[in-house]
């Protein structure tokens, strides 16, 4: 049985460039058998490639690598982007000849030369030598390697990556990047996150023209305050004791300490509105929940305490999913029932007034008079004695009465949705 290397050489009529195949035998073979039947032998070589592609993208680099020159970076031109980054990797697995396909995937197409190399070194776990070549892709470009190998990169080896990304902002720029992508593959395996979460917290406040200006007016070139990571184990007694003496938003009472305890098991996270310190439970961590927690110490109590528990959580998820959206990044879906009220409020009396009042301490009275001006009695719906619509309204989300869906249907409006994501990508 002949080997591959074998194989090739049987079929390369046309390598002399590379395998020292002397001129003359070409000019003997082309006066044996004529012109046509060269040009189907040296056809053979490029079909022998185009066999192996989008099927083992090593066997297409091992034939490429035979090429001459010229008719080599014909080729590689002529694949899309995609697969030029596939055929970088594929030329990776061989450290023999991976150089010879690498430089005619360079000449070509830089980006694919470096994506090939870094993703090759992520999926080796080689984290530390893939840093430094993934900083120099831009943004988009790295979060969709990245995303490609999520569920292999675990937050010390996130760690690891952005101690030798190069340069203080390269290592900035990625530990944001492998933080705030689609989902964390394996959850941070610590209880604390000093100055990755306060770098973390600060981009995503810097990065949402929602909640730049908010970020900037109450923390100032400090930034947010940290966001601590707590293990699922020791959630519920954590969570429990920082929450003593908490109010059942229902009864307006301190929970006794079992309530509390059932309470916080549902929570993926807190925010004490006093120091503005956030937790999240280690197995509930994605972006969009950090964003959540970011946007309520932001925000403050104010809007909690004029509207109540339910709102506030709806409003507060509200526009986390729009900053998540602005930063392209995975939304929460907390508080599905909450949001889509607060969505259909801000379609009825304009998302500014909702803003306002939201960020701005809680002082509903500039929604409460448009909700009134524009759907006054007797279209009112809700229980007990109502005087205005912003009333009824309030009935149906805080009051004795509460009905979340008759509320959301309120105003006949599902209000303004954030941005959708792109599609995730596969890995090609």
């Amino acid at each position: 049985m002949r080997s591959r290397a074998e194989g090739t050489a049987a079929l390369g009529g046309d390598q002399g460039a590379t395998r020292g195949v002397a001129a003359h035998a070409l000019l003997r073979l082309q006066r044996a058998a004529g012109n046509r039947a060269t040009g189907l032998l040296l056809s053979v070589q490029r079909d022998a490639m185009t066999q192996y592609e989008d099927k083992d993208w090593h066997a297409a680099a091992w034939v490429l690598k035979d090429f001459p020159h010229d008719k080599a970076i014909a080729r590689v031109k002529g694949l899309s982007a995609s697969r030029r980054n596939r055929l970088a990797e594929g030329a990776m697995h061989s450290p023999a000849w991976r150089e010879t396909v690498l430089g005619l995937v360079e000449a070509v197409d830089r980006n694919a030369a470096l994506i090939g190399r870094a993703r090759y070194h992520l999926w080796k776990d080689e984290f530390a030598i893939a840093a430094p070549m993934l900083v120099k892709l831009d943004d988009a470009t790295i979060r969709t390697v990245l995303r490609q190998r999520y569920g292999k990169i675990s937050f010390e080896q996130a760690t690891e990556m952005t101690e030798v990304a190069g340069s203080k902002e390269d290592a900035k720029r990625l530990r944001y990047l492998l933080l705030s992508g689609p989902e964390l593959p394996h959850r941070p395996q610590v209880t604390f996150l000093p100055k990755d979460s306060h770098d973390l917290l600060a981009g995503y406040a810097a990065g949402s023209p929602l909640l730049r200006g908010y970020a900037a007016a109450k923390w100032g070139a400090k930034g947010p305050p940290r966001m601590r990571m707590i293990e699922d184990a020791a959630w519920v007694e954590f969570a429990a004791g920082q929450c003593a003496g908490r109010e059942n938003p229902k009864t307006g009472k301190p929970m006794t300490p079992e309530e509390l305890r059932r309470e916080v098991a549902n929570w993926g996270g807190f925010t004490d509105s006093a120091s503005g310190l956030m937790y999240m439970r280690h197995s509930d961590y994605i972006a969009g929940a950090a964003i959540h927690e970011l946007v309520h110490a932001l925000a403050g109590a104010g809007f909690l305490h004029t509207i109540g528990f339910d709102a506030n959580e709806g409003a507060t998820e509200y526009f986390a999913r729009r900053a998540a959206g602005e930063l392209k990044v995975a939304p929460s879906d907390s508080y599905p029932k909450q949001h889509e009220v607060i969505a259909s409020l801000a379609g009825y009396v304009g998302e500014e007034l909702v803003t306002a009042a939201f960020f701005g301490g809680g002082n509903t009275s500039a929604i409460a008079s448009e909700v009134n001006a524009k759907h006054a009695p007797p279209a009112v719906r809700g229980p007990g004695p109502v005087t205005t619509a912003w009333i009824a309204w309030l009935n149906l989300v805080e009051g004795p009465g509460q009905d979340l869906v008759e509320a959301a249907a309120f105003f006949g409006t599902r209000g303004i949705e954030p941005p959708v994501l792109p599609p995730t990508e596969s890995r090609e």
